[in-house]
């Protein structure tokens, strides 16, 4: 093979590695956008609002050490996919966004568990936490 001939196989390889690479790197976004059925929910969700003050702001750092991973923004979420489908996606899924929720319910859930939802002993989410929980995710609340 001549010198040439070298640089073009490397060339044209390296280009098939490039645009694998990008494939893998944004596939699920491709799939997604190619086949997600009608009425699938949002890929991505909005931002949430910011914590207006301390308390909301160590309520979002309990919500995203315990309850993320599930209740989270991102379209994987269980918990996030259950609750937009039960309700027929008239309310988001994500807990953050939610306008409609009571913090009594909120401390309830987070000790009692629902469903697959583990409780929360007061070992590993402290009463005083419970309550910053429920502001942060209350602060939405139409009042």
């Amino acid at each position: 093979m001549t010198p040439r001939r070298r640089v073009i196989a490397l060339v044209a390889f390296a280009l098939v590695l490039a645009a694998a690479g990008s494939f893998l790197l944004f596939k699920d976004r491709i799939l997604y956008a190619l086949f997600a059925p009608e009425g699938a929910p949002p890929r991505e969700w909005p931002e949430p609002s910011a914590p207006q003050n301390a308390q909301q702001q160590a309520g979002k750092d309990i919500f995203v050490q315990h309850c993320d991973t599930c209740h989270g923004r991102g379209s994987e979420r269980p918990a996030t996919l259950l609750i937009w489908g039960k309700n027929e996606g008239k309310v988001p899924g994500p807990l953050e966004l939610r306008s409609d929720l009571n913090p009594d319910a909120i401390k309830y859930f987070a000790r009692n568990g629902a469903l697959w939802m583990p409780q929360f002993r007061k070992t590993e989410i402290t009463d005083e936490e419970l309550e910053a929980l429920a502001a942060y995710l209350g602060r939405n609340a139409e009042k």
